[in-house]
Formats: C-alpha cells, structure tokens, sequence
C-alpha cells in the first residue's frame, strides 16, 4: 500500500495518479492485483499477465522488476529512434545559420568591393 502511495506522489500525470490511488484503494479492500490493474485500464497485456503469473507463483516482485526492466528497454529504444529523426533537422537547422553568418560576413564585403570597382572604374 505505501509503495502504490508514493508511486502516485511521485507520478507528473494526474490521470495516473488517480488510477494508482484507485488500484490501492481496490487492493486494501481485498482485491487481487491483476483484477485492480485490469480496472484501471492502464497497463497493456504484457503487463497483465505478468502481474497474473507473479500473483500465481508468489514472485511478483520479481516479475515487477522484469517489467520496470521491459520499460526501461523500450524507453531507450524509443530515445534513440526520436535522436536519429531529430539530428538531420539540427544538421539543416545549423546549415542554415552557417548561411546567415556567411551571407552577414561577405554581402558587406563584396557590395565595398563593387563599390570599390565602380568608383575606381567612374574616374577613369
């Protein structure tokens, strides 16, 4: 019951929260976990049935541990594949910049130089 507490304290998303203070709510008045986590329509199936098998074999803790590691996993998959979409927008974005300060640098020279010219060409 305290780690259901904290874990809804510790939760940014208030839609959670409640789910989490609803699944401790159910589980004190007796109820079994899977049927709890099942009611709040939060977990997907993989995670149901572990919670199903830890509940059987009395290693839930266990099997919660392999899920948090299941997350884990799939969190840095999903972090990789969201920095290789993201790096060729900052390559273009930089690209672009570089052009900007380039174009800031060499306008103004190459607009005295034709300055230069046609006013050394005029008085001739």
């Amino acid at each position: 019951m305290q780690v259901l507490s904290i874990v809804a304290e510790v939760v940014d998303n208030s839609y959670l929260e409640s789910r989490i203070l609803q699944m401790r709510d159910s589980i004190e008045r007796g109820e079994s976990i899977l049927r709890t986590a099942v009611a709040t329509g939060v977990f997907n199936p993989v995670v149901l049935q572990m919670v199903a098998v830890g509940e059987e074999t009395g290693e839930i803790d266990e099997l919660m541990s392999e899920i948090a590691d299941m997350y884990e996993r799939e969190v840095a998959i999903e972090v990789e594949g969201l920095t290789a979409k993201i790096e060729p927008i900052l390559l273009v974005c930089m690209g672009i910049l570089v052009l900007i300060l380039a174009l800031g640098v060499f306008l103004p020279m190459w607009d005295m130089a034709s300055i230069a010219r046609g006013g050394a060409g005029g008085a001739r």
